[in-house]
């Protein structure tokens, strides 16, 4: 089955490459995202790679797909609904698409203290709508956003052979329209600052794990701001002297330490 893949996961080029049931003939994604290793892999197989140069390149994709079926996964842009009604093109969302839709679904599994989230793989059938064809489910714990990352995409073979599946014997699951599902804005600065005075324990924690690959969380004291990189006891805190700028705070009558370097942007 000759497939475009729309995305900058290396993870699922790998896959789309050793899975021999399908034939990756082109790849859309966006500029300096995929590692020079990887380009040449790509280049060894005279699989055409194109990389836009902004979001306005959106209306121009189309002269790069040159398949019908089109699976989309990490690309972050909406593709224009008469693009999509001229190809099959299928959406891999790192999320619930009946709960928690949007830019950012992991980080906000995390804020939100999910238990479970899962890798759902749907047919578009127009802008915020499609046929759910599998959902991968996934246990949250305590992992941070790069560790839940690295958890879903250890499912992407999965949700694969049951897009093979799918093609080959058309199974639906359900549909779900736009009426329907709960849209969650992107994460901005505020949804990850720490309050010192009202944050809980488990709250501060959360924060710090959703944006752990921006280097933490945030807090802003005396006018300045801070990456809060975790949340330690009075004892753990030992180690980190003369490496961070120790924040001392009281919850829940324990005390404890955030550990804290000046902020960058990342």
């Amino acid at each position: 089955m000759r497939l475009t893949y729309i995305g900058y996961s290396e993870k699922m080029i790998q896959c789309l490459l050793a899975d021999e049931r399908l034939t990756l003939v082109g790849i859309i994604t966006k500029p300096g995202v995929i590692s020079p290793e990887t380009k040449m892999m790509i280049a060894d197989q005279k699989i055409d790679l194109y990389e836009m140069n902004e979001k306005a390149d959106i209306c121009r994709i189309e002269d790069h797909i040159r398949t019908d079926k089109v699976l989309i996964y990490k690309f972050g842009y909406i593709i224009p609904r008469d693009i999509i009604a001229r190809h099959d093109f299928y959406n891999i969302h790192p999320g619930s698409i009946e709960n928690n839709r949007g830019a950012h679904p992991l980080r906000w599994t995390i804020l939100l203290g999910d238990e479970k989230t899962w890798l759902t793989l749907y047919q578009i059938t127009g802008i915020d709508e499609g046929n759910v064809i599998c959902e991968e489910e996934i246990e949250v714990g305590s992992s941070d956003y790069i560790e839940l990352d690295h958890k879903l995409d250890a499912h992407l073979e999965k949700v694969l052979d049951r897009y093979v599946d799918f093609i080959q014997e058309g199974c639906i699951a359900e549909t779900v329209r736009k009426e329907r599902g709960t849209y969650r804005p992107k994460v901005q600065e505020a949804d990850y600052t720490i309050d010192i005075e009202n944050d809980t324990y488990d709250v501060i924690k959360r924060k710090i794990r959703a944006v752990k690959d921006f280097g933490g969380a945030v807090i802003l004291l005396d006018q300045m701001k801070y990456r809060v990189r975790e949340i330690v006891t009075e004892d753990e805190a030992e180690s980190e002297k003369g490496k961070s700028v120790p924040i001392e705070l009281k919850k829940n009558g324990k005390r404890y330490v955030l550990i804290c370097e000046e902020y960058v942007w990342k």
